[in-house]
């Protein structure tokens, strides 16, 4: 398929399906610094209490320094798009799935595209299609650095895609026609979730996953 015309850097991200897992992440660890003795025949001294790590990394808990709470935490498949929401907006006879059809989701990406989706701090692919039919539904959800998701958005901008709004999400659109064949391509963005799809169902596939994800993450985005 022919990536369309692009006036940036960036290209169409146009591939028939999607696949290939890629996960990235980035794990801090907190270290206090060992306690020394004192000499025997120093006197005693007070024990200066610990300070806070900066990072705000310490602790496994919901309740960590910005940088801990900032992203979502993105659930499974099938709890970014449930089997029975699959069921009623796409096909009462599709389901998860893989095979030998996928190919690598980056190939039709832009350098900037590909940027992002290589320096994600995590991607989650899913597949879904009915059995022994070319119908598929397929996307990722990616948590990208602030400055990663600032520059793709800029560059989707000076690009072929249509940018809109729906439920507080950032879209962006484009649809290629080759040869009377259609495919859509939609991209979401929230906060620094990039949610994309291949041959989707309008941006059904996109709004779904952010509906899941918000409903997984309760105040997300206070």
């Amino acid at each position: 398929m022919v990536p369309p015309v692009r006036k940036s850097s960036l290209r169409c991200t146009a591939v028939a399906l999607i696949a290939g897992a890629l996960a990235g992440g980035v794990a801090l660890t907190a270290c206090a610094p060992a306690s020394e003795s004192a000499p025997t025949t120093a006197p005693p001294s007070q024990t200066p209490a610990p300070s806070p790590d900066p990072s705000g990394s310490e602790g496994s808990g919901n309740g960590g320094g910005a940088g801990a709470s900032s992203d979502p935490v993105i659930p499974a498949c099938g709890g970014i798009i449930t089997d029975a929401q699959v069921r009623e907006s796409f096909s009462p006879e599709m389901e998860p799935w893989s095979g030998p059809e996928q190919v690598a989701i980056t190939n039709g990406f832009g350098p900037s595209a590909l940027a992002a989706f290589e320096g994600a701090k995590s991607v989650t692919e899913c597949y879904w299609g009915v059995p022994l039919s070319g119908h598929t539904v397929n996307m990722f959800v990616a948590t990208l650095p602030p400055e990663t998701r600032a520059g793709l958005v800029a560059d989707l901008r000076d690009s072929n895609y249509v940018e809109s709004q729906s439920n507080g999400i950032t879209l962006f659109s484009y649809t290629v026609n080759d040869d009377g064949w259609q495919q859509n391509i939609w991209f979401g963005f929230v906060g620094n979730v990039w949610v994309a799809s291949v041959q989707a169902w309008e941006q059904a596939v996109v709004e779904l996953a952010f509906e899941n994800i918000r409903a997984a993450n309760p105040g997300w985005e206070s």
